[in-house]
């Protein structure tokens, strides 16, 4: 889930089997082994996001093209402004 106007996404993974660990890769660098983690993505853009679960049995993977996408900041120029003192 992605909170419009933020750029945090709050993720929660629903599994079977009973993992043990997981590997979170967010797509823009950033990653996580927390079963329901949360990341902040600093620039706009889309990005997939890659589940790997693991347990005893084995592992398998989850990748999730273009899940999340993060809108670029409008940047507000404001004019500088000069004036004289006395």
């Amino acid at each position: 889930m992605i909170d419009p106007g933020s750029d945090l996404a709050e993720i929660h993974a629903e599994t079977a089997n009973d993992p043990t660990s997981w590997a979170w890769d967010f797509g823009d660098g950033g990653s996580s082994s927390a079963q329901d983690p949360e990341h902040t993505y600093q620039t706009g853009g889309t990005f997939t996001v890659t589940l790997t679960v693991s347990n005893d049995i084995g592992s398998d993977t989850l990748i999730l093209p273009g899940l999340i996408t993060v809108e670029e900041a409008e940047r507000i120029y404001l004019p500088l402004v000069m004036r004289n003192v006395p």
